[in-house]
């Protein structure tokens, strides 16, 4: 039997926009996974060099909220009321992307600081762009949360993009689309 076909689906979509929008602005990573944990920076977790690119993507469901659906309640068959007619789901997700970021003694000049931020937020940017313009992710009813940055930790730093998203329904009878 196979896992939960919804997010598998839905995870690898992500991935597959987020892999292609960071190659498209040159900006290509060693590879791009679905995490189940929380992401930690440690000195390996960037997988810095690579034949075609540096860093590490990542996508990770963080956490699966439910809630009854606005839609009038069913009746059972004795009559009385069962519950909500479906129930609505919304789980938080995650996009990130790991980077090398420089451990020296002396620290980083300004400029060099200054450039290895800038392209940190370019990163975001890239992240946002994904969840936001890649036409197979329409049907997930994307929204950002939050961008914020993890790091610099152990020769990595990290720009992460949190965002709610609509799963396909669990069940072919449910009216939740």
């Amino acid at each position: 039997m196979a896992g939960d076909e919804r997010a598998e689906e839905m995870v690898h979509d992500l991935i597959a926009c987020l892999c292609a929008q960071l190659a498209e602005a040159g900006r290509a990573v060693c590879c791009c996974q679905w995490i189940t944990h929380e992401r930690r920076l440690l000195p390996d977790g960037c997988d810095c060099e690579c034949p075609g690119g540096q860093g590490v993507g990542w996508v990770r469901i963080i956490e699966r909220r439910y809630r009854p659906s606005e839609a009038p309640r069913s009746r059972g068959f004795d009559g009385g009321v069962c519950g909500p007619a479906s129930w609505g789901e919304e789980w938080l997700m995650e996009a990130g992307v790991a980077r090398c970021w420089p451990t020296r003694k002396e620290g980083l000049g300004c400029d060099e600081a200054s450039e290895l931020s800038a392209d940190l937020a370019w990163d975001q940017d890239l992240l946002m762009q994904a969840l936001v313009c890649c036409e197979p992710l329409a049907r997930y009813g994307i929204t950002p949360v939050v961008a914020r940055t993890l790091g610099p930790q152990g020769g990595c730093v990290a720009g992460v993009l949190e965002f709610t998203a609509r799963p396909a329904p669990r069940y072919p009878y449910s009216s939740v689309k």
